[in-house]
């Protein structure tokens, strides 16, 4: 190759890559738009003249070629976790103290605008894009590269000296100005037009075709980062945002940074006002503890990291009429009234469904059918009716009244008296299977895609399953029978659910539909016992020693394990070769983590000087022990500090429970030490 056109080519890349950053982030452009194509052409002749110079990063390489499948799955590590929200000034303050509480201080923040787009991972290798992903599940998301590839604001290769492997995250999103310009030439067209900008982002990113996406007008701003390597460490999410911005990614100018928590009002209420004003849909603020190290030690609960958490603006209303009141079953057999009501546009999504909660909702303000009632929606809640709107006509309409019979089953309706909810409480009630099939598939629990709620009734009608683990004896003969359906989809419907077989314990435990348990109550189920055997086997002592199981959760597992017929739904479900074991993100580091530490049990009390109680545990969590707020017989040690709780010292002596001071605590990282039984 002719080396004077080898650095001709990547002359022209550099400037043209420049001007395209000043152009599409900075908003500056330098040189008339005439002069930017004048040199693009310039590389386009080139690289088609000698192939050999072409390389991924290039400006000409944005648009790739028509995808003729779905889109390949890439796994997240570290996990793209999902924000707590806060919908008031009442439930914020909760986190910030909370938050106090926990690290002993107060802290600086960082406030963002929350971006309403799709988010999205990008990865760089030695400063190259390489890979972008959807954030799918938070676990595994859709790799979306060629599409992302085609976003101006993404840079194909980055500035300064990056590390060999970064990971960062960010939010697609689509200008207001583009989108009414986009919609409006769709209706030029005689094209329907997109109901909001966010939608049209996220659909435009999953395009099959790049070209398609190439002619969405998108944008991105990052946030964070996912990881790199080697590691990089930063003191704070302030010095993190300004290195991204200095390495060419767009980050959005109005995030700010505060010393105190006192200081959120002055972002938010100052935003509150101006964000309608800004070219881009936001629903709130991002609040983020800016310490580093505070961050790490808070982690995250579930899959919410405990250091952010987003504000939302207040909620948005409207009016319309309630054509009629409905009632749904649960996978629980709860019966939930729902509204049918006029289609309305509320936050840019058409509404034509509310909430309605329970019996008592409805009749504690008097909602009746026929009535104009006011509409809320808050973030991404769903609907629900706040109240009627009272007219003369009001007092004529007729109230409503709770069916006697569930519409799934004619089985009779009861009230549960402790609560506020009806029930059907027939097992076999056909429109309870149906929940709790759809719920074993949903993206939560086993994540089978490509059978919606229309095909699980098909399915049951047709008598060709009864409960979940029959969708693992289909087969494709038996789905070409029905209407409708053809090989490719049949196909994808048997490979998703034959490759479900190998996901983790934790989400066949909440596939499962076991009454309290989350994804929270999942992890530390499966962090605890490993196995879908010791978590059947457990006693209710067993699942009283993991922090943050009570007694609820604990009757509630007990109850279900115990039950004829879900022990014969587990023996069908082990036949058919489904996972029961946890596959823990870290299980590679959790093995050669084993230490001394592994599968003890400790308790503390007092106060400690060298280190915090929350410290204290997270260190003995991530080194296998479990902490537990009691004594009980099977507790190894009780850490004592000042002024400790004279019970659990004097419960700690009727055991035989090893007492230990902080400074031996201290040493305890020597395996060695002799107080260690």
């Amino acid at each position: 190759m002719d080396s004077e056109i080898s650095i001709k080519a990547k002359k022209l890349q550099a400037i043209i890559s420049e001007h395209s950053y000043k152009y599409h982030v900075l908003d500056n452009s330098d040189i008339s738009d005439i002069e930017y194509d004048r040199l693009y052409k310039e590389l386009k002749y080139l690289e088609s003249q000698y192939p050999e110079i072409i390389v991924p990063e290039s400006p000409t390489q944005r648009i790739g070629e028509k995808k003729s499948r779905d889109f390949d799955a890439i796994e997240h590590n570290p996990p793209m976790m999902s924000l707590g929200n806060a919908f008031n000034r009442d439930e914020l303050d909760s986190w910030i103290q909370k938050t106090k509480k926990l690290l002993n201080t107060d802290y600086g923040i960082t406030c963002e605008l929350k971006i309403d787009g799709l988010a999205i991972s990008l990865r760089y290798n030695k400063g190259i894009f390489v890979e972008g992903s959807t954030r799918g599940n938070g676990f595994e998301g859709e790799n979306v590269t060629d599409n992302l590839r085609t976003i101006h604001t993404i840079p194909l290769k980055l500035f300064g000296n990056p590390p060999d492997s970064l990971e960062v995250r960010g939010e697609v999103y689509i200008s207001k100005k583009a989108f009414k310009e986009l919609n409006a030439e769709r209706l030029l067209k005689g094209l329907p037009a997109y109901a909001n900008p966010r939608n049209t982002a996220a659909g435009s990113v999953r395009q099959l075709d790049p070209i398609i996406t190439a002619q969405r007008p998108l944008k991105i701003f990052i946030y964070g980062i996912g990881s790199t390597n080697p590691e990089l460490k930063f003191n704070s999410h302030w010095e993190t945002l300004n290195w991204l911005k200095d390495l060419g990614f767009p980050i959005n100018d109005h995030s700010k940074y505060y010393s105190e928590t006192m200081d959120i009002n002055d972002f938010y209420y100052n935003w509150l006002d101006l964000h309608s004003k800004l070219d881009y849909e936001t629903d709130g603020i991002v609040i983020k503890v800016d310490d580093e190290n505070k961050k790490s030690f808070l982690g995250h609960t579930g899959r919410e990291p405990r250091w952010a958490i987003a504000y939302k603006w207040p909620s948005q209303h409207t009016s319309t009429k309630l054509l009629a009141i409905e009632i749904s079953v649960g996978r629980t057999g709860r019966i939930t009234p729902y509204a049918v009501l006029e289609p309305i546009s509320l936050s840019g999504v058409t509404i034509t469904h509310a909430s309605l909660h329970n019996y008592d909702y409805i009749v504690d303000r008097d909602i009746r059918i026929g009535d104009i009632v006011n509409i809320e929606r808050a973030g991404d809640v769903i609907p629900q009716i706040i109240k009627p709107l009272y007219s003369n006509e009001h007092a004529k309409l007729i109230k409503f009244s709770m069916p006697i019979n569930c519409p799934g089953c004619n089985h009779q309706i009861i009230r549960d008296p402790s609560e506020a909810s009806h029930y059907c409480i027939n097992a076999l009630c056909p429109s309870q299977k149906a929940e709790k099939i759809n719920h074993f598939l949903s993206k939560s629990a086993m994540d089978i895609q490509g059978i919606g709620d229309k095909w699980v009734k098909v399915f049951l009608e047709k008598e060709i399953i009864s409960d979940v683990a029959d969708l693992y004896d289909l087969r494709i003969e038996n789905l070409l029978e029905m209407n409708r359906m053809g090989n490719k989809l049949a196909k994808k419907m048997i490979d998703n659910i034959e490759s479900s077989k190998t996901k983790s314990l934790d989400s066949l435990l909440i596939g499962l539909g076991i009454k309290h348990v989350g994804s929270e109550i999942s992890e530390l189920l499966c962090s605890h016992f490993q196995t879908l055997d010791a978590i059947q086997e457990a006693q209710i002592d067993d699942l009283l020693l993991i922090l943050g199981i009570g007694p609820k959760v604990a009757n509630s597992l007990l109850d279900f394990f115990n039950d004829e017929g879900n022990k014969i739904l587990l023996k069908k479900l082990r036949r058919i070769g489904i996972n029961t074991t946890y596959l823990s993100l870290n299980a590679a580091i959790t093995e050669n983590k084993e230490t001394f530490l592994t599968r003890k049990i400790f308790c503390i009390t007092g106060t400690l000087e060298t280190m915090t109680r929350m410290e204290i545990s997270n260190y003995l969590k991530n080194n296998g022990a479990t902490v537990t707020s009691s004594i009980t017989k099977k507790t190894n040690f009780l850490i004592i500090g000042n002024n400790p709780s004279q019970s659990k010292v004097e419960s700690s002596k009727i055991y035989n429970i090893q007492q230990i001071n902080e400074a031996e605590f201290m040493s305890l990282s020597s395996p060695s030490k002799k107080f260690l039984k």
